[in-house]
């Protein structure tokens, strides 16, 4: 669902509440058959669900410069058995991003863009490996999570594009 408001010219937000259901992801299997042979293979058996909410706004106070801000909070759960506990790796609750740009004529030699960017991007777990930690063990648990938590980052950075139209000129 999907939701824009344009409060003036200049101020403009989008609001999208989503959900994503991923059904027959690769995953691989672990068991102990009866006789106490471990066994592990991929299977077409995972699922995941995924519900958030993004906000974003624009905002052009002047004619060539923009700021854009947007922030997004989403919960994705694993959907097999024995993993409704587990946090799913590498999918952070919350995720902002910042951009402010500057846009300019820079005459016969074409035109340029100036941004700074800030990007967040919560802690979240790594891989959850299910394999036994002994395999000659039935009873042995699982190896979990590989590295404890990711911490958030945060980065900047800095972009400048410079566009030439070749076709607006005569080289001869």
């Amino acid at each position: 669902m999907n939701y824009i408001a344009s409060f003036s010219p200049k101020i403009t937000t989008n609001l999208s509440i989503f959900r994503n259901t991923l059904d027959n992801l690769i995953t691989r299997v672990h068991y102990f058959d009866d006789e106490g042979v471990y066994h592990s293979f991929s299977s077409n058996a995972g699922e995941m669900v995924t519900n958030g909410v993004e906000l974003s706004v624009l905002f052009s106070p002047l004619n060539n410069f923009r700021l854009e801000l947007s922030g997004t909070y989403q919960k994705t759960e694993d959907k097999r058995n024995g993993f409704g506990d587990i946090d799913v790796a590498y999918s952070p609750n919350l995720l902002g991003y910042a951009k402010a740009s500057y846009a300019f004529d820079t005459g016969k030699i074409g035109n340029g863009i100036f941004s700074l960017t800030a990007n967040y991007v919560d802690k979240m777990e790594p891989y959850w490996d299910n394999t036994p930690q002994k395999t000659d063990n039935p009873g042995s648990p699982p190896k979990g999570g590989l590295a404890g938590k990711l911490t958030a980052i945060f980065y900047l950075g800095a972009i400048y594009d410079w566009t030439i139209c070749l076709a607006d000129r005569d080289y001869i």
